[in-house]
């Protein structure tokens, strides 16, 4: 907020940390969110410029070739650009969940229209990628013939687990730069406003339908469109989970063992999510659970 160039800076600089520690990436893309978000848009698009020429020039030096901007930027910095103005202009997370399943689905939808056969090109991708430091590892025979396995496994629901990590990865940096703004210009407000997310009956009828029709088909495109539907409706489980602890005076160490929960039970604590956000869509919880008055 001090102006462009510290903005530029600290859009670039926690990029580049992020190759060490993935995990900054997320501060990269709140910081552009939070002037998103206060700014407006185009001078959210000024600081993606001038953060992208940057990134480009410093990859160039560093490394001879782009670098990772040619993932960063479409892959995550103009997604949470995007979602920013989206969130300014309706003033409704809501909104802006629905537009990043929106891109979901788009990302998806571009790798089937793109490629006559995804998941034979990721295979081949991955298995590109991947093989040469199995063996440069002295891998044995059975770890190779594992990660053939694996790999083979994996590349029919690349499109999905793609667009469901571009989804999560710009929704968390929007959410950590709308915190930001809050913290800074109206305290209090993203804890009722993320407690409040509600993403509403359509979508959760679009979620039901797609994953329905996934399980009982076994199309692989129509598992990979469930991916980054279930992402939003994680989310929003997160959202009823918090709204719940408030209202019901739940010890913060609750909260801290569904995040446990959620590392070291992955699949099924994001179902177990996924599903309370959808019963939250038709009985209200936090509603529910408010006392009277």
């Amino acid at each position: 907020m001090a102006g462009r160039l510290p903005a530029v800076l600290i859009v670039v600089a926690t990029m580049f940390v992020s190759l060490l520690l993935p995990p900054v990436l997320l501060l990269s893309g709140a910081a552009l969110a939070l002037v998103t978000l206060r700014r407006g848009p185009y001078e959210g698009a000024l600081i993606l410029g001038a953060a992208s020429v940057a990134a480009f020039v410093l990859g160039w030096l560093l490394f001879g070739h782009p670098g990772p901007l040619a993932g960063v930027l479409p892959g995550f910095w103009l997604p949470v650009w995007g979602l920013a103005a989206v969130l300014r202009a309706t003033v409704s997370l809501a909104a802006a969940f629905a537009v990043a399943a929106g891109l979901g689905w788009l990302v998806v939808t571009g790798f089937y229209a793109l490629l006559d056969d995804p998941a034979g090109w990721w295979q081949g991708w991955l298995a590109e990628l991947l093989k040469p430091a199995f063996e440069q590892a002295g891998a044995g025979s059975d770890a190779v013939q594992g990660l053939d396995r694996l790999i083979a496994w994996v590349a029919p629901l690349m499109p999905g687990m793609l667009a469901a990590n571009v989804v999560f990865s710009a929704l968390v940096a929007l959410l950590i730069g709308r915190w930001w703004q809050a913290r800074l210009y109206n305290p209090g407000g993203f804890r009722s406003e993320f407690h409040g997310l509600r993403l509403g009956r359509g979508l959760a009828l679009l979620t039901i339908v797609t994953g329905a029709a996934a399980f009982a088909s076994g199309a692989l495109w129509l598992q990979c469109l469930a991916l980054p539907l279930a992402v939003v409706w994680l989310l929003q489980g997160l959202a009823v989970l918090h709204g719940l602890a408030l209202l019901r005076g739940w010890s913060p160490w609750a909260l801290v063992l569904v995040y446990v929960l959620l590392l070291l039970l992955l699949p099924q604590a994001v179902a177990l999510l996924c599903l309370l956000g959808l019963i939250d869509t038709w009985m209200n919880l936090r509603a529910r659970a408010a006392p009277p008055g």
